[in-house]
């Protein structure tokens, strides 16, 4: 093996050598954006649990709200503004 074929073969090495490294390098930091968005992803999902649990909780009270208003309004024969009732008569 001659001097310059050695050296062309240390050169291609070394370049080899020196994009395994690059690409290690951008893999790792691919990784850790996506180890960053998961832990954002993570974040929202908490808070919209949050909010799915107390939308849920007020669509109880207002339900429980509803029914009590309709039974008030029943008995007491309320209106809202501008509805009409209509009385049934046989």
């Amino acid at each position: 093996m001659n001097k310059k074929t050695f050296i062309g073969l240390n050169a291609f090495v070394a370049l080899l050598l020196a994009w395994f490294a690059f690409r290690m390098y951008d893999i790792n930091q691919k990784k850790e954006k996506v180890k960053k968005e998961l832990n954002e992803v993570k974040q929202q999902l908490v808070v919209y649990e949050n909010k799915k649990k107390t939308l849920e909780d007020n669509q109880k009270n207002l339900n429980n709200s509803d029914k009590t208003e309709k039974l008030a309004r029943e008995v007491f024969n309320l209106k809202r503004k501008g509805e009409t009732t209509y009385k049934i008569i046989e």
